[in-house]
């Protein structure tokens, strides 16, 4: 209980104890990422409901669980913060972090059947919500071998299955 006094707009006050329900603005930093995994891929931007199919989730539009790492962009390279996410049939995914998550790092995107793999450049997190289409960030980055990645349509690249 907190005791709160008000002024009305005649002058007069009147005092009383009160609950206080404050709202607080977001409590996280979101990074939206879209990709498609290569092996679950189907057509027109359609990822097999691969985590319905094996009954590990009830909802249909789920393909499956990546988990995404912001690692500092200086050697070398410390996990700032992770977290595990559903990947959309759509490719698309929200990652929650801290809001003390903020600043330029690179984005990792770890997968149980596909190559970890790094965006080329740093990714500016924090005080704009940022989202990162995967066909710019996983194109074939000069440390990955060339034949890991499968160009299926124009501007679509995606995750090599292992």
């Amino acid at each position: 209980m907190d005791t709160v006094t008000v002024t009305g707009a005649n002058g007069c006050t009147s005092t009383d104890a009160v609950i206080v329900n404050a709202i607080v603005g977001s409590c996280s930093t979101n990074l939206t990422l879209k990709l498609y995994i290569e092996g679950y891929y189907l057509f027109s931007g359609e990822m097999a409901s691969v985590l319905f199919n094996q009954v590990l989730s009830t909802n249909v539009s789920h393909a499956d669980s990546i988990h995404v790492q912001l690692r500092s962009t200086t050697p070398p390279y410390n996990v700032v913060a992770s977290t595990h996410t559903i990947l959309t049939t759509t490719g698309n995914a929200t990652c929650v972090f801290p809001p003390s998550v903020s600043g330029n790092y690179y984005v990792v995107i770890k997968h149980r059947n596909a190559i970890e793999t790094w965006s080329s450049n740093g990714v500016t997190v924090g005080a704009i919500p940022p989202y990162m289409i995967l066909a710019m960030l996983f194109q074939r980055p000069t440390a990955i071998i060339p034949h890991l990645y499968r160009h299926y349509q124009l501007g679509m690249h995606f995750l090599a299955a292992i």
